[in-house]
């Protein structure tokens, strides 16, 4: 690599080195390469292309070059962290919830809820109409849930005709949900945005997150739940 110190700037540059500033440029051209040195700072200003066609990266301008990254090196077996599947081949996953037991509530866009331990256990969610981004979206459980049982559902359903969202309770008992009880409904929906996120805060209350239902101007409108 050919290395160019140019200790002035082009205002001030007197005429010898305006004309050296010339030959820098056109050895750029050749080679593709002009390091500036300024205050013990080196700036790769311009890089060459690599046989493979690319071009190697390019510290910008005012940031000290650094020596290229060793290569990384994979761990040794031994040191790896044991991975498990614990489930596969599940219909769009959307949401993961652990129970206080430890097994786990996935929600699957498609509409049913698995409850997964040492065997997997389908609960069909009546209802729900998977179309687009809509569909069984989120989960949460109450903050009390090892003593009440509440679990609440986000889910894309039909209401005269249009795709809609609403938010469920129900009460799991076992691998039953009993006690449906509607939280929220007519949040717009659509085939694409429809949100879903539930969450319950430090306050208790629970937060819902929407979406505009694919018409953008909904963000912005408190009158409407898609705001």
């Amino acid at each position: 690599m050919v290395r160019f110190f140019i200790p002035y700037s082009i205002e001030v540059m007197p005429r010898p080195l305006i004309l050296m500033s010339s030959v820098v440029i056109a050895l750029v051209a050749l080679t593709g390469i002009i390091v500036w040195q300024s205050g013990g700072v080196a700036r790769l200003l311009f890089a060459p292309r690599t046989s493979s066609g690319g071009s190697q990266s390019a510290v910008t301008p005012g940031v000290r070059a650094s020596a290229p990254a060793a290569p990384s090196r994979a761990a040794p077996a031994a040191q790896r962290p044991a991975l498990e599947i614990i489930a596969d081949n599940l219909a769009i996953p959307w949401e993961v919830a652990f129970l206080p037991e430890g097994s786990l509530l996935v929600t699957e866009r498609p509409g049913r809820l698995l409850k997964i331990d040492h065997a997997r256990t389908v609960i069909p969610i009546e209802g729900v109409r998977h179309v687009g981004e809509g569909g069984l979206l989120g989960l949460a459980l109450h903050p009390d849930f090892a003593e009440n049982g509440w679990l609440y559902l986000y889910l894309t359903t039909m209401a005269e005709d249009n795709l809609t969202n609403r938010v469920e309770r129900y009460r799991l008992s076992g691998e039953q949900l009993t006690e449906r009880t509607v939280i929220l409904e007519n949040i717009p929906g659509g085939q694409f945005h429809d949100g879903g996120r539930l969450a319950f805060g430090p306050d208790g209350l629970l937060y819902i997150t929407v979406g505009d239902a694919g018409d953008g101007a909904n963000a912005q409108n408190r009158e409407s739940l898609a705001g």
